[in-house]
């Protein structure tokens, strides 16, 4: 695995774990930056904003998990919130 495939997961999974933790709207860039162990502006070299994250993480779940474990993650993000 290359690493900036294994930077990007790593960013996914703190986001992951993040926006589960204390809600989407919660989360900031600064956040999973530090989480993650990435300088803030690394992650901008990935993703565009949240929302692009949000989407590739919904990608980057549904390649490793059912469709409803997918759902039942994303439930207590409170997207809508």
């Amino acid at each position: 695995m290359n690493t900036v495939y294994n930077t990007q997961e790593i960013i996914l999974q703190t986001a992951s774990r993040l926006f589960e933790q204390y809600g989407y709207k919660n989360v900031s860039f600064a956040q999973i930056a530090e989480e993650s162990g990435v300088a803030y502006t690394q992650i901008f070299q990935y993703f565009l904003d949240k929302q692009e994250l949000l989407q590739q993480l919904i990608d980057y779940l549904l390649g490793k998990e059912e469709l409803v474990d997918v759902i039942h993650r994303l439930e207590p993000m409170r997207i809508s919130q």
